[in-house]
C-alpha cells in the first residue's frame, strides 16, 4: 500500500511522523527513493512508525510518495493509522494534518 503526503497549501520545512498496524501481523515499510525517513520501526509485529525530522517540503497542490507498506494477505485491510504528526521546522507550530484517505490496496 502506497503511503502519500497530499499538499492542499505550501507546506515549507515541516517534520511528519505517522503510525500504521493491525495489532498482530508483521508489516513493513519501503521508504520511496528520496524520500527516506529519518527514523523508522517495523520490527514490533502489528505496527510500523516512520519519522521525517529533517524536514519535507510540499508546494501547494503538491503529492509526495513516502513509500509503501507491505504485510500478509488481509493485514493491510485490517490495518488503521494509529497517529499523524507534523510541525513547522521555522516556527515549531504544528501543521494542520488530515488524514488518511480510503486506502488503496
Amino acid at each position: 500500500m502506497a503511503v502519500y503526503l497530499d499538499a492542499r497549501d505550501d507546506l515549507p520545512r515541516f517534520a511528519f511522523t505517522f503510525g500504521f498496524g493491525d495489532g498482530r501481523s508483521q508489516l513493513a515499510f519501503t521508504a520511496s527513493p528520496g524520500a527516506a525517513p529519518s527514523l523508522a520501526q517495523d520490527t514490533q509485529p502489528g505496527a510500523i512508525a516512520a519519522a521525517w525530522l529533517n524536514g519535507l517540503s510540499l508546494p501547494s497542490g503538491g503529492r509526495l510518495l513516502l513509500g509503501y507498506v507491505s504485510g500478509p494477505g488481509g493485514a493491510l485491510s485490517q490495518s488503521s493509522v494509529y497517529g499523524l504528526s507534523a510541525s513547522n521546522l521555522e516556527n515549531n507550530q504544528p501543521v494542520r494534518i488530515e488524514g488518511p484517505a480510503a486506502p488503496a490496496h
